[in-house]
């Protein structure tokens, strides 16, 4: 679940009605307005929502736009995404407004967007601060247990929906930007390096172009090598950019000690077993280890996974004794099973223009299919001109 206030509820409706041309989205519901929704134009459908907004002109955020997501084990009616969509919306305080339900079919788990307006229709303006954690998160757990529907908690949920995107098998750009931000969202991790290793696991790798001060993502193949069209940072819905990676990094530091004790009591009870090798009892726990390895065949580090926590940890910050050298040294030798395990090896700063010159229009240096993503660069450029 995702709540968005925005003030170009326009921009919302086009973004939408683009999927639905290419196929990958359709609008089941449009509650509040005067004619069926297989009647409506996207003329009419914007109209209604902008009326309603101008009733208040004072206020600028006027837009909601929200996301609601299943399991992918999960399989629904647009009867039962309608329902439980009216339910939340009752919920949450909406009932009454206006709102458009789009169904999303280019993702591998189940997903609907709501597209409403905060201004009521006598004009005053529905108050947002903090809907989604007081009031959002109770409702959701509500329509969870009267729908029986599988529980979205911690993020367990949306991990689940993580596939290993395959190049050609979906939308690239959609197939990067999902999986990067549940990832940057659900991990704690305290270093760029830990949440490329991340990354790679699930199929994507993130590439520092200029000095680390632009980043590119793309798919990667069976060797972690990239493959295919880059996406910058800047045009993914999520904003994983480098300065927020950076953040999100400095802010994980102090989050992740509680889970330090209960990763290193897994790694000791890993080390009594050794019968079934060290890195498979680990496996065993929802521990994966990653080595690391220079272009010299030389082992400089190694990295804890913690699945179970949702949680990275290089050795050296769970002791010295779990650092890459002393674990060599006192586990390794003993256990020939565990230095089969695949490495992950760190990605050199790479050239922008060497990458994406071919890729340029020659009419202006935009991205192809960047008129898809004007919703987006909208309230990007919005939060510049903020900040």
């Amino acid at each position: 679940m995702r709540i968005v206030t925005g003030k170009n509820v326009k921009g919302v409706i086009h973004y939408h009605e683009s999927k639905i041309s290419s196929g990958s989205a359709v609008c089941i519901e449009a509650s509040g307005f005067l004619r069926d929704v297989a009647l409506l134009t996207t003329e009419d459908k914007i109209k209604r929502l902008e009326n309603r907004n101008l009733l208040n002109r004072r206020a600028k955020t006027n837009t909601m736009h929200i996301s609601l997501n299943f399991d992918p084990s999960e399989s629904f009616t647009d009867h039962q995404l309608v329902s439980i969509s009216k339910e939340y919306m009752k919920g949450i305080g909406f009932e009454e407004q206006p709102y458009l339900l789009y169904k999303h079919i280019d993702a591998a788990h189940p997903h609907v967007h709501l597209v409403s307006t905060i201004i009521k229709a006598d004009g005053t303006r529905i108050a947002t601060h903090q809907l989604a954690k007081k009031i959002s998160e109770p409702v959701r757990k509500d329509i969870e247990r009267k729908f029986h529907l599988v529980a979205a908690s911690h993020g367990k949920r949306q991990l689940k929906g993580i596939l290993m995107p395959g190049y050609g098998a979906s939308p690239t750009k959609h197939m990067i930007d999902e999986t990067v931000g549940i990832i940057m969202n659900t991990y704690l991790y305290n270093s760029f390096n830990s949440f490329q290793i991340l990354l790679k696991i699930y199929g994507v790798v993130a590439m520092p172009v200029h000095q680390n001060l632009g980043l590119l993502y793309s798919l990667c193949d069976s060797d972690g090598k990239p493959r295919g069209v880059p996406i910058k940072a800047s045009a993914l819905k999520c904003h994983a950019t480098f300065k927020k990676i950076r953040q999100l990094c400095n802010r994980n530091i102090s989050k992740q000690d509680v889970y330090k004790s209960n990763l290193i009591n897994k790694i000791e009870a890993a080390r009594l077993h050794f019968k079934q090798g060290w890195a498979k009892s680990l496996e065993d726990s929802k521990v994966l280890v990653v080595w690391h390895k220079s272009s010299e065949g030389q082992i400089y580090g190694v990295s804890f996974i913690d699945h179970e926590q949702r949680v990275v940890f290089k050795g050296s910050d769970l002791g010295k004794m779990y650092s890459a050298s002393s674990l060599l040294n006192k586990v390794i030798k003993d256990d020939k099973e565990t230095i089969q395990i695949d490495f992950v090896k760190p990605l050199k700063v790479i050239d922008l223009h060497q990458i994406l010159g071919p890729l340029l229009r020659s009419e202006g240096g935009q991205y192809a299919g960047e008129d898809q993503l004007q919703y987006f660069r909208h309230r990007q450029k919005k939060k510049k001109k903020k900040s």
